[in-house]
């Protein structure tokens, strides 16, 4: 069966005891991040989800060509400026890309679907945030700059 949607996804994961849920309320900006942290540190269940899905759901995600794995869907989903900044920022081609591939006359042929982890690693730095008046004075002057 191929998920239609997230939480069809969610249930299948629930079901092959593929998705670790944290049932306790935790406070998104400050507990969450750090369980996240922790678990890429230790190497663990969250870092090898690329690898999870590629080996157990492969078959399901097949009509899925690409997915792609960030910290939080919901605040890029309605966005592509926020999306693109999320997805390019966040991953290095060299190895956050994961697919069944080969090399067919030294080029690389990659199979469907291809996960892009584009979650935030350790050692990554923060999102620079520009001062208000200084984007204030940007979008001003944005003419004068591209005249």
């Amino acid at each position: 069966m191929v998920p239609t949607n997230l939480r069809a996804f969610l249930d299948i994961l629930r079901r092959e005891n593929e998705l670790i849920e944290i049932s306790s309320p935790v406070d998104p900006n400050l507990e969450l991040a750090e369980i996240h942290r922790s678990v890429i540190d230790e190497q663990g269940p969250a870092l090898e989800l690329p690898q999870r899905l590629l080996a157990n759901a492969a078959s399901r995600l097949a009509e899925w060509p690409l997915v792609l794995l960030v910290d939080d869907a919901s605040g890029i989903a309605n966005d592509q400026t926020k999306f693109l900044w999320t997805v390019f920022t966040r991953f290095n081609p060299a190895s956050d890309m994961y697919a069944q591939s080969s090399v067919n006359r030294h080029h690389i042929v990659y199979e469907v679907p291809i996960v892009i982890d584009a979650r935030m690693k350790p050692g990554y730095p923060d999102e620079l945030f520009p001062r208000e008046d200084i984007g204030e004075l940007v979008d001003r002057r944005w003419k004068e700059y591209f005249a």
